[in-house]
């Protein structure tokens, strides 16, 4: 299935008379978004609520899961690809040039312009619509195809515009003329404080976006740092750990029945995420957000305190976004971020009282976050280990 997207692509130009500046212009672009038949997809999962206005259906293909919301009373969500790929590609760039001053922009309505599929848009057809004949009028400009041309990065910028993009389709599926998403699967949730029990039930992953959150950008939200999650095939795993924590706490242990999700394959068909990993990677993140707030909230308000503070604690932190950059919660495990979080949780907690007269209370006001972090690298110190066991013999020839 091919679909055309005016690609937005941010670059940097000379403009006459006025200097170095970002423009924005368009690039109409063509993408293949993945198809499969049926019986090479087959539905792997659904979850239906009584009482509920949408199902999750899931499907498995080439060994990715795959899902999609499907309206209960059979009314199909319309296909449209273009404005969906469109809304995502304008909020990042958007947000790009949001933190861009007016007079720094060319087009100077450039902002304006993203807004219409930006992160808050208030008319979603007629938005798009205007936006659409906006980026075609500005694809036939002449004088913005000269200044593309004479740019220094255009042709980076544009690679990294629709890569970004072809990333994201990468991710699509469409089987039937319904759209699934590539997903992180089911897990398994334990949460230590609900309604003064621990609670045992399963959840719906979707993209994994609460595992991928930018420290900047981190949902604060203290029931997500009393809540430990676990991959669906560690089912026993987390009922122990449930059990473990209600008697540690005193509180009584629910388990959800959960009969509003049934799975139609074999749980080792499904693909399983290193949770402990993922959860790992969260708590660190929510860390260095709670921590980096705070440390620019003070040097902001006492500059002079960045020559007579203590620096341990910004030199934890700073090795701790060093660690998270080159981090991913899916992906490979890598030994910097487990030094670097338990670093900071060792100093956090050796000097507790200290870095709550300095910062703001930061570690009793954020003790969840502190502790989550605790558990979390508990549960990676307990982690299975694969020993690879070698038969060659020093000496032995290859």
């Amino acid at each position: 299935m091919k679909i055309t997207i005016p690609v937005p692509v941010t670059f940097t130009t000379d403009a006459p008379r006025e200097g170095t500046r970002t423009a924005l212009t368009f690039v109409p672009t063509e993408f293949d978004v993945p198809e499969a038949a049926d019986a090479d997809a087959p539905i792997a999962a659904k979850r239906f609520g009584r009482g509920e206005t949408l199902a999750s259906y899931y499907r498995l293909h080439e060994g990715g899961l795959y899902g999609t919301l499907v309206r209960t009373d059979g009314t199909r969500f319309p296909l449209d690809i273009e404005y969906e790929m469109t809304k995502l590609i304008g909020t990042s760039v958007y947000r790009e040039i949001e933190e861009l001053r007016v007079d720094d922009l060319h087009p100077r309505d450039a902002k304006d312009v993203m807004a219409l599929v930006g992160p808050a848009v208030l008319d979603p057809h007629g938005d798009y619509e205007k936006f659409n004949r906006i980026a075609a009028e500005r694809v036939a400009n002449r004088r913005m195809a000269t200044l593309a041309s004479a740019s220094p990065d255009f042709e980076a910028r544009r690679a990294q515009a629709i890569g970004f993009v072809a990333e994201a389709i990468s991710r699509l599926l469409v089987v039937g003329g319904v759209r699934y998403k590539k997903t992180a699967g089911i897990a398994i949730s334990v949460d230590a404080d609900y309604n003064g029990r621990v609670r045992v039930s399963e959840m719906e992953m979707w993209d994994g976006s609460l595992w991928q959150q930018e420290p900047h950008r981190v949902m604060r939200s203290t029931d997500h740092m009393n809540t430990h999650y676990f991959s669906y095939a560690d089912r026993d795993e987390a009922l122990a750990f449930a059990q473990e924590l209600g008697a540690a706490r005193g509180k009584r242990v629910q388990v959800d029945k959960d009969d509003d999700i049934a799975v139609f394959v074999p749980t080792e068909a499904l693909p399983k995420q290193d949770m402990r990993w993922a959860e790992l990677v969260r708590s660190a993140t929510a860390v260095a957000h709670y921590t980096g707030t705070e440390v620019a909230r003070r040097i902001r308000n006492q500059e002079a305190s960045i020559f007579t503070d203590d620096r341990s604690l910004r030199y934890a932190f700073d090795r701790l976004m060093e660690a998270l950059d080159d981090t991913d919660a899916f992906g490979e495990p890598n030994d910097r971020l487990e030094v670097a979080a338990r670093d900071m949780l060792d100093l956090v907690t050796r000097n507790a009282r200290a870095i709550d007269t300095k910062y703001r209370n930061l570690a009793t006001t954020w003790a969840d976050a502190f502790a989550h972090l605790d558990v979390a690298l508990s549960r990676w110190d307990d982690r299975p280990l694969e020993i690879e066991v070698s038969l060659r013999q020093p000496g032995m020839a290859r």
